[in-house]
């Protein structure tokens, strides 16, 4: 937070580069959550213009107003379901080696490459 010419002014994080998987292998410009409920408390709890607001951010006054003029908070929506990993299968398996391996001496212990030996026959 500064001030300028008696105006407090809250400076928001600069938008983020990410690769965009989803669209196309092109940079694409992405504002952070934090940032955009920052910019809607900026201009509809403390009263600032669309203009003031994207003085003191330094975004455009197009992205403050499509973030002003959001219905909703912005949140995450996961498209697919998380893949399963490759030991699914086995867990049952390697948690049961483990609680074996826990009554036995510690140099009795098999490794994760012995496990690995073991699964993959």
């Amino acid at each position: 937070m500064t001030h300028l010419g008696g105006k407090l002014s809250f400076k928001i994080a600069p938008p983020v580069l990410i690769l965009s998987v989803h669209f196309s292998a092109e940079n694409e410009q992405v504002i952070l959550m934090e940032s955009a409920v920052k910019i809607r408390r900026l201009v509809l709890r403390n009263g600032h213009s669309i203009r003031s607001g994207s003085r003191s951010t330094g975004l455009s006054r197009k992205t403050i107003r499509k973030h002003v003029n959001d219905a909703s908070p912005p949140s995450y929506h996961r498209n697919a379901l998380p893949a399963l990993h490759k030991l699914a299968g086995f867990e049952g398996w390697l948690e049961a080696c483990y609680e074996q391996d826990l009554t036995r001496p510690s140099r009795e212990h098999r490794s994760a490459l012995k496990l690995y030996g073991l699964v993959s026959v």
